[in-house]
């Protein structure tokens, strides 16, 4: 009754319907209630609902007991204040918790009213559910959520309205309430505790808190926490930390929440709205039309007073979520939806803008392929009256900067993790934002792919397009902003504006660039003019002769750091570029030098007269890096270039880099490591081939034999010509100065194939070079370089070679290396491919003309069928001018020829295969080496005859009675040998057809003979496996026969990889050696072993011993690649899946690991796996695993460890250090589990017993 009474005492007319009562309690109240009070009564608080909702403009739900505080519902109707607030709350009296607003604090678990204090209008009681006056904390909690999400409008009253019957129950497990409150963000207890201590006021982890914002990307949170933390008088700063410049405490109405339970998607498309009602619904059907399933669509609202909020709602198909909350404008709406997204690409369009069909499909696709930080697309632009125009796109790079956006802020993807780490929007630009957006990831070093295709349609409506006077200034703000150390004026900047654009002539900004001398701007505007396609010629004069485009790359890696910066100490290297007329490669070469991350340089370009370009790309880079210096001359040639450009170094080391070619990206780090620490004479850069369309090929011309090591060259042929000379241009050495000054290093000047005679000098002269096996460096193939040019000037190499033959001759080389002199007496490779026909005979003529007594007898020792063949097609009368017995010697040589008998010599090896006296190129007329291992009887490693002849010529000088001794087996019936020399023929018939038979024949020579052919004729030859086969080469060798009875015959034996013992088993094991094979066993295994596993030999160096009785598991992988190799002991098990690497495999030093996996591929591709890897500090030691040992199953096992008898190691470990004896070890790293020191004991006894210790007698001496 209470209740009912302080109802009717408001002055207002009231309807009490009384839930639950019934026709006894209708009667105790007849005549006691107020003529203005009318009251009905229904069994069901639904059937009140109902009731009140026919009549009341407000509805309350009481306990029977609370009674409505004096003007009460007159302080409701003035909160409401119109129709379109629908809730209003209040306080009551002696209510526990005291009181806060109507907002998303309830998210967090404290009710801030009570339910007797609230009053709703009577439709949204009935759309968002009603509730009990005493279901505080479910009913009660859910309908004011389901009311803040749907953006109710409500308004609180300061005043209590009720005095409660009762206090609001306490929330038992509040932690529960905020974890059911955001289902959907699947929130830990702990989150939910963090959560839970913003509404206590209580101290909260503020790191913790903004972790869990930006990982959980919900609007519904962040306005939950905004609002509790603003109502708790947190300070603006500390809002600003935790949320940025966007203010999430506002009133908000939110929809869609997205499950964190679900896939994350690809695209996120958010879209601002205001007032969008008639334009939303093409854009969200354009969205539909994309017909994928991986599209979050967020809709952005600033508190829209028209449908747009219901257009979004009744759009679940599209909208995943939406927010309507008053906002700065557009970017603060954007980045609002940046915190929610949760795609990996992130669009931003406009009410109205639509997707074209298929675009985001094309998005997708590029994105994929280039995984690029930011994806662009091109955008139609509609006008008001229907005209369509294509957006004109610019690059995305140092240009924008003049030029504006790159592309259209509505054809743009960024990825969000661009956003995060480039920033959101700031609150700058009305309008350019999205364009300063672009530029900040451009500085940034965003990656861009480009989309050739329109993605999106633009109606030219907006704000944009309808405020010309806001457009430019803005544009001149970006620009200013763009280059702070100038204040540009806006005619200035509007000018290159228009320039870069096109709309006026690119010869306007001439004036603008004179006048502020910037480089930051002449490079950008340069950028933006090439981009418009703008000629050379115009570039040049714009920009007063300095090629500004040629230094974006390196501008955009170092910007201003080396401006105007000389070094002050010597560099460690100095690069010397001469330069003729390559301004179209230039800027690439100086690039990729200055581009390096070791920066300890000076770079000299030797500008060689050149009448192109080359000084304007030179002076650019010049003018931003102070390490550029330019020497200028009359063309005078490469050699004089290069020696005035060493004139003006002041390095440790000098690299002479061909201005056409350019440096591998980070091998100077490796390369510079390797100069300060061994200090070689000099650094050999390996290399590989680009051709004029930019197509590289990555096979290594380096030997990789000699590769990776520090070298003595002139100790060995086979080094020095390896190191020296046809593959030996200057550019591919690094040398020490002084090197270069002590030895008075020079180039010829004023002749092509300088090179030659300056390589040839430079290695004979150095005691120690590195031959760097990986590639650094990339020769360009171009048409008109000097390298092609097929013109007279090839008779500048008849000079060259006539200083590289008395050079030769000089150090005493011309004999002992005929691999070297060779290449220069008859130079037969060069005069096949760089001569042309009509100059061949005119040269090689010149050359014959040229050589001397000596020479043509070092020349006629080594001569191979290609000389033979080119001197009797251009000078068949050079050898009857010869004096009779030189004369015969060569007729005897060609007609060996003609049956292509002569081998060409060549470094590769010092003996050949089957002999251990005489050189490959000795022997003509043999098939290649093969293994006889698998076939019974057969030698280890023999040859066939190619069919009916064999020579060999063989050098007798020296001996005193000189014997060819040759070892050989038939298998044909009837065969018949004849072997002849100019003084000796015989007729050898071979009985015997086994090949386990042996024969052996010893050719008597002619020891005053500096040459002697020896002839084998083989009566009998058959077709067998495609190849014309006669007799089988087992050895051969040059011997004293004076010496012969007491020398045994040496015979090259050849060896399989695996030597196994008695009774073991090895079918399961495979030996993979990369590179460098030796005839030699790699894997050594004892008796009674059963071996499986892989075994890999990376260098071909080392060897792999198993013990006696050793067991190794299936799948095992051993690395050797250190010369002491691997040793395992006796009777030891090593599990499946172990792994024994004695090495780190690579350095630990990234600058010279950086090029590994490049290197590794080069290998594969010609064949050879690992062969150009730099080996240089990596860590490596061998590997000692003891007797008895048992090794578990996936166990990794270090370089360097020893593992000591009977230990035992479990499974999955990792061993790194040595293990001692009779312990158990495991873990990774893996440590000592427990050990059997009795055992160690007992062994240590057994020892002292078996060598008792003796003192040993002292003993003195005396001096005579």
């Amino acid at each position: 009754m209470a209740t009912i009474i302080s109802a009717a005492n408001q002055g207002y007319n009231v309807a009490c319907i009384v839930a639950g009562g019934d026709d006894d309690l209708g009667a105790a109240l007849e005549g006691a209630i107020p003529p203005q009070v009318s009251v009905r009564f229904t069994r069901s608080l639904g059937s009140a609902v109902v009731m009140a909702a026919e009549t009341a403009a407000w509805v309350a739900v009481v306990e029977a007991g609370t009674t409505f505080l004096d003007r009460a519902f007159e302080q409701v109707e003035a909160a409401a204040d119109g129709a379109a607030v629908e809730l209003v709350v209040g306080t009551a009296l002696f209510q526990a918790g005291g009181s806060a607003g109507y907002d998303y604090q309830i998210f967090l678990g404290r009710l801030p009213f009570r339910p007797s204090a609230t009053f709703v209008r009577p439709r949204r009681l009935l759309s968002l559910g009603y509730f009990a006056p005493d279901d505080v904390h479910t009913a009660f909690r859910g309908f004011i959520e389901r009311a803040l999400l749907a953006g109710v409008v409500g308004r609180q009253v300061d005043a209590p309205l009720v005095q409660a019957a009762g206090a609001i129950p306490d929330d038992q497990d509040r932690v529960a309430t905020i974890q059911r409150s955001f289902w959907e963000l699947r929130l830990s207890r702990r989150d939910a505790e963090c959560l839970a201590a913003i509404g206590d006021r209580q101290d909260v982890d503020l790191d913790a808190l903004k972790a869990l914002i930006l990982r959980s990307r919900s609007a519904k949170l962040n306005v939950a926490v905004a609002q509790t933390l603003r109502a708790g008088n947190f300070s603006e700063d500390g809002l600003r930390t935790m949320f940025g410049n966007t203010d999430w405490s506002g009133p908000a109405a939110i929809g869609g929440a997205q499950s964190a339970w679900g896939r994350p998607p690809l695209f996120t498309v958010l879209i601002a709205t205001f007032n969008a009602a008639e334009d939303l619904p093409a854009t969200l059907q354009s969205i539909r039309d994309q017909a994928r399933d991986d599209i979050e669509c967020i809709v952005l609202d600033g508190a829209s007073r028209d449908k747009t909020l219901e257009i979004a709602a009744a759009s679940s198909d599209v909208v995943t979520q939406f927010i309507s909350q008053r906002d700065k404008g557009l970017y603060d709406a954007l980045n609002r939806g940046l915190a929610m997204a949760r795609g990996t690409l992130i669009g931003i369009v406009g009410a109205g803008d639509c997707y074209l069909p298929g675009a985001l499909d094309a998005v997708a696709e590029k994105y994929y392929q280039t995984g690029a930080d930011v994806v662009g697309g091109q955008t139609i632009e509609r006008a008001t009256g229907g005209r369509i125009n294509k957006r004109q796109d610019e690059p995305w790079g140092l240009n924008a900067f003049i030029s504006g956006g790159p592309v259209g802020h509505n054809g743009m993807f960024a990825t969000r993790k661009a956003y995060d780490e480039v920033g959101r929007f700031e609150l700058v630009y009305p309008m350019a934002e999205d364009t300063r957006w672009m530029h900040r990831a451009i500085h940034a070093g965003r990656t861009f792919a480009y989309v050739a295709q329109p993605v999106v349609l633009f109606p030219l409506t907006g704000m944009s397009n309808n405020n010309p006077d806001l457009i430019w200034e803005e544009a001149h703000a970006l620009i200013k902003q763009n280059f702070p150390l100038i204040n540009i004026e806006r005619e200035d900047a509007l000018t290159l504006l228009f320039a870069a654009r096109g709309w006026k002539e690119p010869e306007v900004a001439k004036p603008v660039i004179a006048k502020y001398d910037h480089l930051p701007l002449n490079v950008s505007t340069a950028m933006a003019l090439k981009a418009r396609n703008v000629p050379r010629e115009t570039m040049l004069d714009v920009f007063s002769g300095i090629k500004w485009d040629e230094i974006e790359e390196l501008y955009k890696k170092n910007g201003l750091r080396f401006f105007g910066r000389t070094p002050e100490k010597a560099p460690l290297i100095s690069f010397v570029l001469p330069s003729y007329n390559v301004g179209k490669f230039l800027g690439r070469c100086i690039s990729s030098i200055l581009c390096q991350d070791m920066e300890d340089l000076e770079l000299i370009v030797v500008d060689d007269g050149s009448t192109d370009y080359t000084a304007a790309v030179a002076r650019a880079f010049a003018a931003l890096d102070g390490r550029v210096r330019i020497v200028t001359q009359a063309n005078q040639g490469p050699s004089q270039a290069r020696l005035s450009g060493l004139l003006d170094c002041r390095s440790d080391y000098v690299w002479f880099v061909d201005s056409d070619d350019f440096l591998r990206d980070d091998c100077l780090t490796r390369i510079a490591r390797i100069l300060q620490e061994a200090r070689p004479d000099a650094y050999k850069v390996n290399f590989a081939y680009i051709d004029e369309h930019e197509n590289i090929s990555n096979q290594s011309v380096a030997n990789p034999r000699y590769s990776g090591f520090l070298y003595h060259p002139a100790r060995s042929e086979q080094i020095f010509a390896s190191l020296a000379p046809w593959n030996a241009q200057a550019w591919r050495f690094i040398i020490r100065r002084d090197v270069i000054e002590t030895n008075h290093l020079t180039f010829p000047v004023g002749y092509y194939y300088e090179d030659h005679q300056f390589a040839l000098n430079l290695v004979a002269r150095l005691n120690v070079i590195f031959v760097d096996p990986a590639v650094g460096y990339y020769y360009r193939i171009r048409s008109g370089s000097i390298s092609t040019v097929r013109s007279r000037k090839l008779f500048d190499f008849l000079h060259v070679r006539r200083l590289c033959l008395d050079f030769l001759a000089k150090e005493g080389l011309l004999e002992r290396m005929p691999a070297i002199s060779v290449t220069y007496l008859m130079p037969t490779p060069f005069i096949q491919v760089q001569v042309p026909e009509d100059l061949r005979q005119e040269f090689v003529r010149a050359v014959l003309a040229d050589m001397n007594e000596q020479e043509r007898k070092v020349w006629r020792l080594s001569a191979g069928n290609d000389d033979l063949a080119l001197l009797n097609e251009l000078a068949p009368d050079w050898i009857a001018a010869l004096p009779d017995a030189e004369a015969a010697a060569w007729r005897r040589l060609a007609t060996f020829a003609e049956r292509d008998l002569l081998n060409n010599v060549s470094p590769e090896a010092a003996v050949h295969p089957l002999s251990s006296t005489i050189r490959p190129h000795q022997v003509g007329g043999l098939h290649d080496v093969e293994d006889g291992t698998s076939i019974d009887g057969a030698p280890a490693r023999f040859m066939w005859s190619r069919g009916h002849d064999v020579v060999f010529r063989v050098n007798p000088a020296g001996m005193t009675q000189p014997v060819l001794q040759l070892r050989y087996r038939n298998v044909i019936h009837g065969q018949v040998l004849t072997i002849e020399t100019d003084n000796f023929i015989q007729i050898v018939p071979c009985m015997a057809t086994d090949i386990a038979q042996p024969h052996a024949f010893s050719v008597p020579l002619n020891a005053s003979l500096d040459q002697t052919l020896v002839h084998v004729r083989i009566e009998r030859a058959q077709q067998m496996d495609s190849r014309n086969l006669g007799l089988i080469f087992e050895a051969f060798d040059l011997i004293d026969g004076g010496l012969e009875q007491h020398i045994a015959p040496p015979v090259r034996k050849s060896h399989a990889a695996i030597d196994a013992g008695r009774n073991s088993r090895v079918g399961g094991a495979h030996v993979d050696v990369r590179n460098y094979r030796e005839n030699r066993p790699y894997l050594r295994v004892g008796d009674n072993c059963d071996i499986s596993g892989t075994y890999v030999f990376e260098r071909g160096c080392g060897q792999i011993t198993i013990g006696d009785g050793t067991s190794i598991g299936g799948h095992c992988l051993l690395i050797c690649s250190q010369p002491e190799g691997i040793h395992i002991g006796r009777n030891t098990m090593l599990s499946w899946d172990v792994v024994v690497m004695d090495s780190n495999a690579h350095s630990l030093d990234r600058g010279l690991r950086e090029n590994d996996p490049t290197d590794w591929l080069t290998g594969s591709t010609v064949g050879s796996l690992g062969a150009f890897k730099n080996w240089y500090d990596v860590a490596a030691g061998p590997v000692r695993i003891g007797d008895g040992v048992w090794i578990g199953f996936g166990t990794t096992i270090m370089k360097g460890v020893t593992i000591g008898d009977g230990a035992i190691v479990a499974s999955q470990s990792v061993v790194t250090k040595d293990v001692p004896p009779y312990c158990v070890v495991g873990g990774n790293p893996a440590q000592v589990l427990s050990r059997r020191d009795d055992i160690m004991l007992l062994q240590n006894e057994r020892k002292e017993a078996r060598f008792p210790k003796v003192p040993l007698p002292e003993v003195s001496f005396s001096k005579r």
